[in-house]
């Protein structure tokens, strides 16, 4: 299995921290997906393309009540971490030169 590299690293001081379990591995990974909510959130009130309320919400939550993305941050894979980067590329796009 591959391993995205700051992955590792940022689990490390986490697993010092918490200790190791499987509790903790995974809350690594709900910390990342809240973060990802979080950055969603965030896009989507500075980009300006959902001015309702509504679609805020179903923005943010959509993608992560979906199968794939629980699945991720439930088993302790590094894929929580690509999303939350690509939910931060998100807001990195809208900021001006």
């Amino acid at each position: 299995m591959f391993l995205p590299p700051l992955y590792p690293l940022l689990l490390a001081p986490w697993i010092s921290w918490l200790g190791v379990n499987l509790t903790s591995i995974r809350l690594f990974n709900v910390v990342l997906i809240s973060g990802t909510a979080i950055a969603l959130w965030h896009y989507t009130v500075r980009s300006g393309w959902f001015p309702s309320l509504l679609g805020r919400i179903m923005v943010v939550l959509l993608p992560l009540l979906g199968y794939g993305v629980s699945f991720t941050y439930r088993s302790a894979r590094p894929d929580t971490l690509c999303a939350l980067l690509a939910a931060l590329a998100l807001n990195a796009a809208l900021l001006p030169n």
